[in-house]
């Protein structure tokens, strides 16, 4: 819903154009028109791309400076009464925040598979040494580690707005790798 302007000579247009179908109508400071009587084209581009890629904003829609309201249909048309009388936001509907995680799970597997990069053996095992033992006790024997198909995965966790936690893991099908550590005591 949008307020009339506050600039009085745009105020005049809005009223102007509302008086079309509402002859004797005039405007308070409580007057508001909905989306469906402006055109595309009276809205801000960037408000519009975000609303359709599923990014939450304050305001989806936001009116150009100087937009004015140009959808009414008149009287005795079979368009009357087909636009909408609601006056509170339509609520969140569960398929589409769906659809936005879904989105965005989408783009973060996207640039994390692109972007991904292998973590170094040292970084990514653990290994346990003998380093603790008494002198009597120390080991005269060879401790080998082996792992073969390791699957790297690459993991991407972002907070949403909500403070909600959203964590995508990916693995590379293709990325195998065989190491081999050798330890000697």
């Amino acid at each position: 819903m949008f307020l009339f302007p506050k600039d009085e000579d745009l105020s005049k247009a809005w009223a102007k154009q509302v008086q079309r179908t509402r002859k004797d109508w005039e405007p308070t400071k409580y007057s508001v028109l909905c989306s469906e009587h402006f055109t595309r084209d009276s809205f801000d581009e960037s408000a519009l791309l975000r609303a359709q890629m599923g990014i939450a904003t304050k305001r989806t829609l936001i009116l150009k400076k100087g937009a004015i309201p140009t959808v009414f249909p008149r009287v005795g048309t079979s368009a009357v009464g087909q636009l909408s009388t609601s006056t509170s936001r339509p609520a969140r509907s569960a398929f589409a925040m769906r659809e936005r995680k879904r989105k965005v799970e989408e783009l973060l597997a996207e640039s994390v598979v692109e972007s991904s990069s292998f973590a170094s053996t040292e970084e990514s095992m653990e290994m346990a040494t003998d380093t603790d033992m008494a002198p009597e006790q120390e080991r005269q024997s060879q401790d080998q580690a082996c792992q073969t198909d390791w699957t790297p995965t690459a993991t991407v966790s972002i907070k949403t707005q909500t403070g909600k936690q959203l964590t995508k893991t990916q693995s590379k099908d293709n990325a195998t790798i065989d190491w081999l550590i050798v330890l000697h005591y």
